[in-house]
């Protein structure tokens, strides 16, 4: 039995993996999920690459390779893959999109970055208006942006989540000889 390169397969992830805990080289196993001649198989892999999101900017980055595929018999084959999609649910945390190197790249954290400067820098002139007038609105506003800007640096973006039971896309990158 063949596994054809450029196959796309529904797979379902059966552990958790995430940026703030797992490390590179961290086993991972999937199941394919969806009908057809290799429903049921078991895919073996590990983290390739793993990268927590930063402070002020960066994403996280999550890569993952793909080693082995087991057919419910035990057949199995090399396998080389990589992640093109992961399905979105309600459970989902931090996903933001899959390159075309098949790594998971976090959300961006820049625009609630940007609100809670402006939140601060809002509360911060409301303060200064009620007590000094309008220059001390100015003065309040500036303290306010300070401390929103303080409270961005010093947090970190949204790490990446994928949850056992989250499912994926992933593509064949060769012919996978079942055997």
């Amino acid at each position: 039995m063949v596994l054809p390169r450029d196959t796309i397969l529904r797979v379902e992830l059966m552990n958790n993996l995430s940026t703030d805990v797992s490390q590179k080289g961290d086993r991972f196993q999937m199941r394919v999920v969806e009908s057809g001649p290799y429903q049921g198989a078991t895919l073996d892999g590990h983290v390739e690459q793993v990268k927590r999101p930063g402070k002020a900017k960066g994403t996280a980055e999550l890569q993952l390779a793909f080693d082995k595929i087991t057919m419910p018999g035990g057949r199995s084959s090399k396998l080389i893959a990589q992640v093109i999609e992961v399905v979105k649910t309600g459970d989902s945390q931090g996903i933001g999109k899959v390159d075309s190197e098949g790594g998971v790249s976090g959300t961006d954290s820049t625009k609630n970055d940007v609100k809670k400067i402006g939140i601060g820098m809002g509360i911060g002139a409301v303060v200064g208006a009620i007590f000094g007038g309008g220059s001390g609105a100015a003065i309040g506003a500036g303290i306010g942006a300070g401390v929103g800007t303080a409270g961005v640096l010093t947090q970190r973006g949204k790490d990446i989540y994928l949850n056992q039971g989250q499912h994926l896309r992933i593509r064949t990158n060769a012919d996978a000889e079942i055997q």
